[in-house]
């Protein structure tokens, strides 16, 4: 820039507005969201008590809390931010949170992550209308003071904290009034603009605003991105490898699905540990991940999101190995068990898959690398839940890996977990939990339910993770610091263009 007196000076960079495509429209109350769009929304509006360590999944940050206590097992003590104030200028009190916690019990019909309430005492029972809510173990001495009390240790509440469910909000005639970094401008039915909130209580965004415009077909989203009509554009369907691979501004986030086989241990032939392991050991999960074409990541724990490496004793691919396990238990490929001299015949081994969009193909390439590595056949039939009156020998499903409650995993596969599809049991497995709940930090839960993956995983092979599922979308290359948490938000914080 040419200036009077012949000097030049550095051209000042306005903040950029961030265009984002989504694939449908969501509501803005996140007290009854019930979807990731609504979460995403939220983010930019909201915040809780406390917010993801970027730098590590299993801590938190301050946001909206100052500072916190643990005075007891069971008690949490939250001091607020000092002058904290919404988007009309309102301070914020301890009393919104409670306020919001209790519209969010009361309806909890209608808002289904009123739930991850439920650890706080009594807080079940005023959401099935057992108990007045001032049994709920909730209090504010003070406006900048929220006392929490809880059933029993959670080593992970602090987490938990961080779900949108939890932020807190108010409701104002004609107002839609927000405490994030961004605030509403202007929303219609294809599309919502956000500016930034001069009132935000941390450092201002470094965006001037965030448009997010919805466009249900995927094809046409990613057009505007090639067209270069937006910088952000989520991209989920089938058609993902042919239409977005080796592109310019392809980006890949783990996320928390994780597709898993789950072993009758109940069922001829895999009563016998060493024949579940010959199964493991059997796959190669890199070569089914490179044959069907995903951008998907192995997995040889529960927790492979939170592990960059597989851990130690982690059951990698071995043909030789597989095949003289199976030996050793005394199985014929051809359905043949030999007890003392006398062959006794059992069913072909049945592998059940419940319906999610890879489920066919995962099992036809099991299946496939079963008969090249162990000489073994199964069939293949798909079900809706593998919770079945006569479940079949192995099932093949998709679970949700709680970032926010690792424990209610591997809880599902403990002797009293009413949802364990085939019943496993291991006394040992179940110490090695109730010992993860009763550590008081979470990097102590995560040692502890370690010990119960390798239980599960390496020892008894009932469980066998094959792949993490990753998230893609197109970013446009002018756009820096962006960054997802945990459940799958992004974090529009520290993103300029």
């Amino acid at each position: 820039v040419q200036c009077q007196g012949g000097k030049k000076h550095a051209p000042v960079h306005k903040p950029q507005w961030l265009r984002w495509a989504v694939a449908h429209s969501s509501t803005l109350d996140w007290v009854h969201c019930n979807d990731n769009t609504c979460f995403q929304h939220a983010s930019l509006v909201a915040e809780g008590l406390v917010r993801f360590d970027p730098s590590n999944p299993l801590k938190v940050l301050p946001s909206l809390a100052e500072q916190w206590e643990n005075p007891s097992p069971t008690q949490w003590v939250f001091k607020l931010k000092p002058n904290v104030k919404w988007s009309d200028g309102h301070p914020l009190t301890a009393r919104h949170f409670i306020e919001t916690w209790e519209k969010s019990l009361r309806n909890f019909k209608h808002c289904p992550n009123s739930s991850i309430l439920f650890s706080i005492v009594n807080a079940r029972a005023f959401a099935e209308g057992k108990v007045p809510f001032h049994a709920v173990g909730l209090s504010a001495p003070n406006p900048n003071i929220l006392i929490i009390r809880l059933h029993t240790p959670k080593p992970n509440f602090l987490l938990t904290l961080c779900h949108p469910a939890t932020w807190p909000s108010r409701s104002e005639k004609n107002a839609f009034v927000t405490l994030g970094p961004f605030m509403l401008e202007k929303s219609t039915d294809n599309s919502t603009r956000y500016v930034r909130n001069p009132l935000y209580h941390g450092p201002s965004a470094a965006l001037a605003g965030i448009e997010i415009k919805v466009v249900p077909s995927e094809n046409s989203r990613l057009e505007l991105f090639f067209n270069k009509e937006i910088d952000l554009a989520d991209v989920t369907g089938e058609n993902l490898p042919s239409l977005v691979e080796g592109q310019p501004g392809k980006k890949t986030f783990p996320t928390s699905r994780l597709v898993a086989l789950v072993v009758n241990t109940s069922k001829k032939p895999f009563q016998s540990a060493k024949s579940r392991l010959a199964l493991q050991k059997a796959i190669n999960r890199e070569e089914m991940i490179a044959l069907l074409k995903w951008n998907y990541l192995p997995a040889y724990r529960v927790f492979a999101y939170y592990a960059s490496s597989p851990p130690s004793w982690s059951v990698k691919y071995s043909q030789p190995s597989a095949r003289e396990l199976f030996a050793a238990v005394h199985i014929d490929p051809l359905g043949l068990r030999l007890i003392e001299p006398i062959p006794i015949l059992f069913a072909r081994p049945v592998l059940q898959f419940t319906h999610f969009r890879e489920a066919q193909d995962t099992a036809d390439n099991i299946r496939a690398q079963w008969i090249k590595n162990l000489d073994l056949r199964v069939e293949l039939t798909s079900a809706e839940h593998l919770n079945t009156p006569t479940p079949a020998s192995l099932g093949l499903i998709e679970l949700f890996i709680d970032p926010i409650d690792p424990l209610s995993t591997l809880e599902t596969f403990s002797s009293t977990g009413l949802t364990n599809p085939y019943h496993w049991k291991n006394r040992t497995f179940d110490l090695q939990l109730h010992q993860a709940l009763a550590e008081r930090t979470m990097e102590g839960m995560m040692e502890q339910l370690e010990l119960a993956e390798k239980i599960l995983i390496a020892q008894e092979s009932a469980f066998i993770p094959l792949y993490l599922k990753t998230k893609t979308v197109m970013v446009a290359e002018h756009v820096k610091g962006l960054r997802q948490n945990p459940i799958e938000i992004w974090d529009f914080r520290d993103t300029s263009i």
